[in-house]
């Protein structure tokens, strides 16, 4: 009888770990079901260049049902739940059964439980950075602030690349000193939470490029009647435009499930294979476990955590060697015309939660490495979906 597969999530994590066992199981007798909302795949740290106009939709994002054939279905649907004690995922149009369970769904974008966010923008989404987009397009000068509305949010990076993309952006269209840009975080400086090995080069880049900053402050609502943002102390922030990281949320089939959830409400995990702790037939992997294991909400490390889960589901199955969990990552921060290159090592901040910062550290600003940020997203997109 066939492996049953089941897959949530066409994200990095999820598209990663479908590429590798489809690789890997191409000869057993296997059938993997990738199960995902919105049905499509994007390489998520392209949506700040869409908002920009310097990426279009098709070249950042793929329709899942591409995948479809030999081993593997696409179904485009919600799940609701999990019966992790009889090996059923439940959706709003179905049921699928499972020997094997990964979980990547990523994070609910709740963009109605935060006071006032209607009168913001985002990059967080797709369908947002789309909107976005026009209004760039049509801002004429004022202020532009860039926030956060919880400290979990995708892409932790992105405010102050952000940042660095609109002064480029205004620079060129010779409005720079028609435009005040501002990023209001809750950290006390630019990307503490990678250490100073990547706080304080970026502490002096920003100020370089005369981006203001509000820090160690929480954002506690917008009033949109004023066109301000609220943070604690009642201290404030007029603007004309802003793009805020709307609250991201555990999927209430995690929250509400007590043998999927960890103590903070996101999924369970351990950091040698990402199984359950109950269940050795369901792993979770990509951002809804970052926050229980406290590092960021991240693509590259969704993808090293699928290398990790997908080898231990074949190994299970025909004794594949067990793949080892990378706690490196790498990251391309763009700057404008040009980028950064960060190396992080996970290691001591993964096992020892004691250590307040990973050891991080930054190579110049070269368009090579904006170049390579390109290049990087055909990569993932080829690695999962081929030449499709």
């Amino acid at each position: 009888m066939a492996k049953k597969i089941v897959i949530i999530g066409a994200g990095a994590g999820g598209g990663i770990s479908l590429s590798k066992l489809r690789r890997v199981l191409k000869d057993e007798d296997v059938d993997i079901t990738i199960i995902d909302k919105l049905g499509r795949t994007d390489f998520q740290p392209s949506y700040i260049f869409l908002s920009i106009g310097q990426k279009r939709v098709k070249d950042l994002s793929r329709d899942f049902n591409l995948l479809n054939g030999g081993h593997v279905k696409t179904v485009k649907d919600e799940v609701v739940s999990v019966d992790a004690q009889n090996r059923i995922v439940n959706t709003l149009k179905g049921k699928y059964s499972y020997d094997y369970l990964i979980m990547s769904p990523g994070p609910d974008i709740k963009k109605d439980s935060f006071e006032g966010i209607e009168a913001t923008d985002s990059v967080w989404t797709l369908e947002d950075s789309l909107k976005l987009r026009a209004k760039i397009k049509e801002f004429n000068g004022g202020k532009i602030l860039i926030s956060v509305s919880s400290q979990w949010y995708k892409c932790p990076p992105v405010p102050w690349e952000m940042a660095l993309l609109l002064d480029d952006y205004f620079r060129k269209k010779n409005m720079r000193d028609k435009v005040e840009i501002t990023v209001a975080h809750p950290v006390s400086k630019p990307m503490e939470m990678y250490g100073p090995g990547l706080s304080d080069p970026f502490a002096k880049m920003l100020e370089k490029r005369s981006i203001g900053g509000l820090y160690g402050k929480k954002l506690l609502g917008i009033d949109a009647s004023k066109k301000e943002a609220v943070f604690e102390d009642d201290d404030r922030l007029r603007f004309d435009l802003s793009i805020v990281a709307p609250p991201h949320s555990p999927p209430s089939f995690i929250k509400d499930n007590e043998y999927l959830r960890s103590k903070n409400g996101w999924a369970s995990t351990n950091l040698k294979d990402f199984r359950n702790p109950k269940y050795d037939d369901i792993f979770a992997i990509g951002d809804v476990i970052a926050p229980t294991i406290q590092i960021g909400m991240a693509g590259v490390l969704a993808h090293f955590q699928a290398d990790t889960a997908s080898s231990a589901i074949a190994e299970d199955i025909i004794g594949y060697p067990f793949i080892d969990y990378n706690k490196n990552a790498v990251c391309i921060i763009a700057t404008g015309s040009s980028g950064v290159f960060s190396y992080c090592d996970l290691s001591a901040k993964l096992t020892d939660p004691s250590v307040k910062f990973p050891e991080c550290r930054m190579i110049g600003n070269d368009p090579l490495f904006r170049f390579a940020h390109d290049l990087y997203e055909v990569n993932f997109l080829s690695s999962i979906y081929g030449n499709r």
